[in-house]
């Protein structure tokens, strides 16, 4: 019994020895596109007549929704990996 349990290790790392002996080919990593400045200022602008087609312009719900948006957005801005786009997104929710 003693001898099974020191060759079990053994013909497992022979078993899969083949398997993981085998360099896997991975592509490239490849750098992240991230959207421009002019991108965010247009979905800015889109986010705010949604809001404004949902709410109705001048609403409270309405400024409640674009302050909860530009909120979002400017944290965004701080702590994304495109802060360009999200500066844009804001002056874009602002104007």
């Amino acid at each position: 019994m003693y001898n099974f349990f020191r060759l079990l290790p053994v013909a497992a790392l022979l078993s899969l020895g083949a398997a993981t002996a085998t360099p896997v080919a991975t592509p490239p990593a490849q750098a992240q596109q991230c959207p421009t400045y002019e991108d965010g200022l247009v979905d800015g602008q889109d986010h705010k007549a949604n809001l404004a087609a949902t709410y109705g312009a001048g609403t409270p719900e309405y400024e409640q929704a674009l302050n909860t948006a530009i909120a979002n957005a400017r944290y965004n801005a701080r702590n994304a990996e495109c802060p360009t786009y999200w500066r844009g997104y804001v002056q874009g929710l602002s104007n």
